[in-house]
C-alpha cells in the first residue's frame, strides 16, 4: 500500500539515503541533512551531482550519500586507445569517470573494468559509447546510470548478456535509466537520429577498428559523418577495405550506395 508522507525531517546522524526510500508518497522532496556536528556537509547523488546540507533533493528514486566525489586520474586506471581497461586505484569508492586523460576521450570502459573494487557509486561520462559485460559487477553496487550523449542528449542503449539468473538477457534502455552490472552495453541505432529504417544494414568487420575496415558489397560511394551529420572521410570506388585511420576517436554513422543503388547504413566505433 502506498503512503502518504508529505514531509520528512532526516537526522544529522543520517550519511546515505538510498534510491526510492520515499518513493510513493505525496513527498515530492526533502532536505539534506547536515553532519553529525551540525555542520554543512557535502552531498552526492546517483549521477554525481553535487549539494550541500539543507539542499533540496528532488529526484526521489536516486540514492543521496554524504561525502566527495573522487575524479579518476590515469594513474587510477589502464588506459589503452579510449578504453579503460582496469582499475587500479584500491581507495576511492565513490568516483567520477573524466571524458579524457590528456586530450585522449574515454570512449569505452572494458569488460570486468573495474570488476571486485567495492564501489558505492559511479559517474559515467558522456563520452563514453560501450561498456564491456561485468564492468562493474562485484562491487556495491546493484546497477548504474547510463549517461547521455556527449551533446547532453537523451539516446538509446542497447543491453545484452547473463545475468545474475545466467539467463541471456536483451534491453533496450534510455539515457538516465539504471542498468544492469550483469551485462554490456553499446548505443543503439537511434543516436542522434542519424540511422533511418527504410536503409539496409552495411556489414563490415571489424568494429570497434583502429584502421581499416573490411566489406564484401559491392559499392559505388561510401561516407563516413559524424554524430553532427558533417563528412569526414568519403570513398567513391568500389573497394573491399577501407582506411579509417584518421578518424579522431569516437562514434560515426557509415552511409553507403550499392552499385544497384540500395543505401546502407551502420554504427562504426573507431578506437
Amino acid at each position: 500500500m502506498e503512503s502518504i508522507n508529505i514531509s520528512v525531517t532526516i537526522p544529522n546522524s543520517v550519511t546515505e539515503i538510498g534510491g526510492s526510500a520515499f518513493f510513493s508518497n505525496i513527498l515530492t522532496e526533502f532536505n539534506l541533512p547536515e553532519n553529525d556536528q551540525g555542520n554543512i556537509a557535502n552531498w552526492f547523488d546517483a549521477v554525481g551531482n553535487t549539494y550541500q546540507s539543507s539542499d533540496e533533493a528532488t529526484d526521489l528514486t536516486f540514492f543521496y550519500k554524504m561525502g566527495e566525489l573522487y575524479t579518476l586520474t590515469l594513474a587510477d586506471v589502464t588506459f589503452v586507445n579510449g578504453e579503460i581497461t582496469a582499475y587500479l586505484n584500491t581507495t576511492e569508492k565513490d568516483i567520477i569517470i573524466p571524458d579524457n586523460f590528456g586530450g585522449l576521450p574515454v570512449t569505452s570502459i572494458g569488460m570486468g573494468a573495474f570488476y571486485n573494487n567495492q564501489l558505492t557509486s559511479v559517474t559515467i561520462p558522456n563520452s563514453v559509447t560501450s561498456i564491456g559485460e561485468r564492468a562493474f559487477r562485484d562491487n556495491q553496487l546493484d546497477s548504474f546510470i547510463l549517461p547521455e550523449n556527449y551533446q547532453g542528449n537523451t539516446h538509446t542503449w542497447n543491453g545484452i548478456g547473463y545475468a545474475f539468473d545466467y539467463v541471456w538477457h536483451e534491453y533496450s534502455l534510455q539515457s538516465g535509466d539504471q542498468a544492469d552490472v550483469w551485462l554490456s552495453y553499446e548505443i543503439g541505432d537511434t543516436v542522434a537520429g542519424l540511422f533511418s529504417s527504410d536503409k539496409s544494414i552495411f556489414n563490415f568487420y571489424p568494429n570497434p577498428t583502429t584502421d581499416f575496415i573490411h566489406s564484401d558489397l559491392e559499392l559505388s560511394t561510401l561516407t563516413i559523418s559524424n554524430l553532427q551529420g558533417t563528412v569526414v572521410s568519403e570513398f567513391n570506388s568500389n573497394s573491399s577495405k577501407y582506411n579509417v585511420s584518421n578518424l579522431e576517436v569516437g562514434v560515426y554513422v557509415i552511409e553507403a550506395i550499392g552499385t544497384d543503388g540500395t543505401i546502407y547504413t551502420s554504427k562504426l566505433i573507431k578506437k
